[in-house]
């Protein structure tokens, strides 16, 4: 411990639990909520109520759904680019893309730009590697290593996927004192399987693309080099994992960070699961607490159920919070919380169960959207707290963790 906290005015010792009836609990930190660097401010008016904003620095929101990608019109092309990320010399640590794939691939595929993760919000399907043959289906996380041979081949017209590029590698965290077994155990891990045929794929000729510094070099083979692999040995290879086998981290008395359940982490980014889990009870912040982005900016793909912070998002739509703004719960969360731990205690419970799943990134350096991004802006997102605490105001209603 560097120095024991110093504490002014009206505050509660215990972070994210008894916060002082009419504030707000608002985290200063580094780090993410990784550093002994933190203070709590307990504020009167929530931070991210601004009526009016304008910058780069913006809160977005985007419906995917709404965008048709490349790939979906062609099956020659690649997924659409979202965002990406890029330190100040101009290399590209981090990039963000969308596909909607309805063919297989007439090609196969490289990165040697980054590992790609693939998290298939729908449609199931299989990808064929070197290595073997993956199935995958909704909910699946494809954690692909970086100049891994590949070829995507959709089952279905209903393929979504969010795939997020790391220019450093995948790995699974350091799971500390709670042990290897934690959140996942590594059993439930899918890998390819190597004895399953590869798909009948009779071509005069096999062409390989390999992506490197965003641009495409191909080649052309008379055989297929996903077939021509006679066994393998290692410990690097692409594999599977499914949001149903993830079994988060919570505390009935406390609120648990979010990167307390860090699925993924590479030295850009790092990847979080918010699955269904126990939120807390009376006493404790069950929403998110106000935080203070200072080191990271924020991606969330929403994927099933009514986000727990959030009102008027959807499944299929993703926010994006960049590093340097306050933010926190929606007003009208607030309210349902209310509504939800009322109904509990009339039915003699007194714990809060969230059951939407969402993805979080949080990446190291600023993310800049694409055009195709911006067609599908929710374009009152930047103010929809204050939108919506005038909304609740207009209606009587308060709003907060305590009142």
């Amino acid at each position: 411990m560097k120095n024991f906290p110093q504490k002014r005015g009206r505050y509660t010792d215990q972070a994210h639990v008894r916060v002082p009836t009419g504030t707000f609990e608002l985290e200063h930190a580094r780090e993410g909520f990784f550093s002994e660097e933190a203070s709590h401010l307990y504020v009167t008016e929530p931070p991210s109520h601004w009526h009016r904003i304008e910058g780069d620095l913006r809160p977005r929101a985007v419906d995917c759904r709404k965008i048709v990608t490349a790939d979906h019109e062609d099956p020659d092309a690649l997924p659409t680019q979202l965002l990406s990320a890029a330190v100040w010399c101009g290399k590209k640590t981090l990039s963000f893309y969308l596909s909607k794939r309805q063919e297989a691939m007439p090609y196969i595929y490289k990165s040697v730009d980054g590992d790609e993760i693939y998290f298939v919000h729908d449609g199931y399907g299989r990808i064929e590697t070197e290595y073997g043959v993956l199935e995958y289906e909704r909910g699946d996380y494809i954690v692909m290593p970086r100049g891994c041979l590949y070829r995507v081949i959709p089952d279905d017209d209903r393929t979504f996927m969010i795939i997020v590029e790391s220019i450093s590698p995948y790995q699974i965290p350091d799971r500390g004192l709670l042990g290897p077994h934690a959140i996942f155990d590594k059993g439930v891990l899918r890998l390819p399987e190597f004895e399953t045929p590869r798909e009948k794929w009779d071509q005069d000729e096999y062409e390989v693309r390999v992506k490197r510094l965003g641009r495409l070099t191909k080649m052309w083979y008379d055989f297929n080099p996903l077939a021509s692999v006679a066994g393998w040995k290692g410990t690097l290879c692409p594999y599977i994992l499914n949001v149903r086998d993830i079994r988060p981290i919570s505390m009935l008395n406390n609120h648990v960070v979010p990167t307390a359940n860090t699925t993924f982490q590479s030295e850009d980014v790092l990847v979080t699961t918010f699955a269904p889990r126990a939120l807390g009870n009376e006493e404790t912040l069950r929403l998110p607490f106000y935080h203070r982005n200072i080191d990271y900016d924020e991606f969330i793909f929403y994927h099933e159920g009514n986000f727990f912070s959030k009102a008027g998002i959807e499944p299929g739509m993703f926010t994006l919070h960049p590093a340097g703004l306050d933010h926190g719960p929606h007003p009208k969360a607030f309210e349902r919380d209310k509504a939800n731990m009322e109904k509990l205690k009339a039915e003699g419970k007194d714990v809060a169960i969230g059951k939407s799943t969402a993805i979080n990134f949080d990446t190291t350096h600023m993310l800049f959207g694409s055009a195709e991004m911006a067609s599908a802006e929710w374009d009152g997102y930047a103010t929809s707290w204050y939108d919506q605490a005038k909304e609740m105001e207009a209606e009587g209603k308060k709003f907060g963790p305590v009142y």
